[in-house]
């Protein structure tokens, strides 16, 4: 039955308070789309051809190629970024649209104790 399923989601997420913190963010998005397969590329709203670019530079160790083409559009698809208030507003709204269960995945920021306890906090007193 559909109403026994629950829906997860899994992202990777990183609290963003640093250009230093982006560029993680952006090489997170590389390395998950350098193992995406095709089929669930095609799924999301990330263009294939830009995927493949990433993917191919990304490869090739031309890292640095890799990230500039790395758009807002594609990060958003990929993972949960942003300040803490961001992020824990769109785990709140995935709640809202059916999703039972956000998975609150690695790799958090450069501080990742300290990431994790900021968001956890700012959750906890948004609830």
């Amino acid at each position: 039955k559909n109403e026994d399923k629950q829906i997860v989601v899994w992202l990777p997420t990183i609290l963003i308070n640093s250009k230093k913190e982006l560029d993680l963010a952006k090489k997170v998005v590389a390395i998950v789309l350098a193992d995406t397969p095709q089929e669930v590329i095609q799924l999301s709203k990330i263009d294939v051809n830009e995927a493949e670019n990433i993917r191919r530079y990304y490869n090739q160790n031309n890292v640095k190629r890799a990230l500039e083409l790395i758009s807002d559009e594609i990060m958003e698809e990929m993972l949960f970024y942003g300040s803490a208030e961001d992020i824990c507003s769109e785990f709140a709204a995935l709640g809202r649209h059916g999703i039972h269960e956000v998975v609150f995945g690695p790799p958090f920021g450069r501080d990742i104790q300290s990431a994790i306890m900021e968001i956890s906090r700012t959750w906890r007193e948004n609830l």
